[in-house]
């Protein structure tokens, strides 16, 4: 006897449908577009971050380098003037005050300064801020030195003449060495200070931080 099975005449009849070829093709395609939609959201997205951050550090170069003038014009007027003039042999014989934290900027972007390409630019930046703390704390230390000298001077304590003039001289070599030092650090920060001013507005110019 002859058995056979006979395919229905609707085998596959969505594949054989124009509407169904119709409907994947429109899905593939709205699929490669939504990908390339959220690639290029993505895209922008990453570069609207960078430029946000390109600006962030432009801004706080400009920051720094506002600080830095500002406080060394006005270290100049005061006692910067008076550095300058003070002959090789002399003792710093006056008092600084220098009470304040005076390098805002520097202090609260300093992690900022990772970000930037120019490695010369950065050095300069941290060597110079790290002179400029040096020479704050040599006005501290002097200031200190001055007061112990005239402590001594005094003789309050009634301590022996001999130990008295012996502690004198020991205290004044400490506050030559200290003025040394003091001198050392104000002519190099002359020099370093304008350059580094310029470098910045330079390197701001041609986008090259």
């Amino acid at each position: 006897m002859d058995v056979s099975v006979s395919q229905p005449s609707c085998f596959f009849p969505l594949i054989q449908s124009k509407e169904f070829i119709s409907a994947l093709a429109g899905a593939l395609v709205g699929g490669v577009f939504a990908l390339a939609g959220t690639w290029l959201g993505a895209c922008f997205e990453r570069r609207k971050r960078a430029q946000e951050s390109q600006e962030l550090v432009r801004s706080t170069l400009e920051a720094i380098s506002t600080e830095v003038e500002v406080l060394f014009s006005r270290y100049m007027k005061t006692m910067g003037c008076i550095i300058t003039a003070l002959a090789p042999d002399k003792v710093l014989n006056m008092y600084y005050s220098v009470t304040e934290e005076y390098f805002t900027v520097f202090d609260n972007n300093a992690k900022l300064l990772g970000q930037l390409k120019n490695k010369e630019l950065r050095s300069s930046i941290i060597s110079t801020y790290i002179d400029m703390k040096g020479l704050i704390e040599g006005f501290r230390l002097n200031n200190g030195r001055i007061k112990e000298y005239e402590i001594f001077r005094s003789n309050d304590r009634a301590a022996p003449a001999s130990f008295v003039q012996a502690k004198l001289q020991e205290i004044m070599l400490l506050r030559k060495n200290m003025t040394d030092s003091i001198k050392s650090e104000h002519n190099k920060l002359i020099v370093q200070i304008p350059k580094l001013i310029s470098d910045i507005s330079d390197n701001i110019s041609r986008g090259t931080y």
